[in-house]
């Protein structure tokens, strides 16, 4: 959510910031109250880095009565704004995402253009499985051309609704822009499924053998290239891929998968659970997407 290391502002300040906050708030002048503040916030922009969400929040709260009152005001109204940003991060990272869209809501009535806000509201509308309300705000990002992984997010969305030709072109654009990284192996893997289900199989082999090129260690790469393999009557291919997917599986102690991917390659058929292979390096996928953010 930080694209760079914040700097804390020191023990003293904040405690100084959290007592005048709580008794001494009706005694400040507000330039006094804004710079007190700006370190409570700045505070929790530092325990966020560090994934400490609930240090946030207690930081926050005295923000919110330092600047109570002055929402008109041009520095305090950037402030509130940005509180109500970290707030909602806060609220994203413990999982409330409803809490978190009112807040990244309110921080962009406050500043149209915290770019921030408008993704990470995409994001727990993502995860709240409101892919239509996630998109709005991906392509608000997209249109004012700020981030490049916003193009991966949105068609993961695109994906979820069954989107899947607008999703090959978002995920193409991401790959386009990063041609050289290895960190896009998930976007060719996600490219390639997309493909699958337009019946594309060997527009889709193409883009799992570019992901494990660049992550030999993606186990669904693998997975997915045996049931597309499967699907054009690549026996020998599809046996292959199951058997190393399920080498794989097995060393990321995945071992259902394993066992599975095992079957299909005995019985040569195509997974009941084709396109739908849950596994570990998947549900790392949100953190994958964040690190490649932060070079965005």
């Amino acid at each position: 959510m930080h694209a760079h290391k914040p700097k804390s502002p020191g023990v003293l300040l904040v405690t100084r910031a959290y007592v005048a906050s709580k008794f001494f708030r009706k005694h400040l002048s507000e330039a006094t109250a804004i710079k007190h503040a700006e370190i409570l916030i700045k505070s929790s922009n530092y325990n966020l880095h560090y994934d400490y969400p609930l240090s946030a929040l207690r930081r926050l709260t005295p923000a919110f009565r330092l600047l109570d009152g002055q929402e008109q005001a041009g520095k305090a109204k950037e402030l509130l704004s940005v509180a109500y940003y970290n707030r909602g991060n806060a609220m994203y990272v413990i999982k409330d995402y409803e809490t978190a869209i009112d807040n990244y809501s309110i921080s962009i009535s406050l500043d149209p253009r915290n770019i921030g806000a408008y993704l990470d509201r995409g994001n727990a509308s993502f995860m709240l499985r409101n892919y239509d309300d996630a998109i709005k705000d991906y392509s608000k990002v997209a249109f004012l051309g700020l981030g490049v992984v916003v193009y991966s997010f949105r068609a993961s969305a695109k994906f979820k609704i069954g989107e899947y030709k607008s999703a090959v072109i978002d995920y193409t654009k991401m790959i386009s822009l990063r041609p050289f990284d290895d960190r896009v192996a998930y976007e060719y893997l996600n490219r390639g499924r997309a493909k699958a289900c337009l019946n594309r199989h060997r527009g889709a082999i193409n883009d799992y053998t570019a992901a494990i090129r660049r992550d030999y260690h993606l186990a669904s790469a693998y997975a997915y290239r045996a049931d597309s393999k499967a699907k054009l009557n690549d026996k020998k291919g599809a046996k292959a891929d199951y058997l190393k997917a399920a080498e794989l599986y097995k060393k990321q102690g995945i071992n259902d998968l394993s066992k599975k991917a095992t079957r299909y390659a005995s019985n040569q058929e195509v997974s009941r659970e084709s396109y739908k292979h849950k596994t570990r390096d998947h549900r790392h996928h949100e953190s994958h997407l964040r690190v490649l953010y932060q070079y965005a």
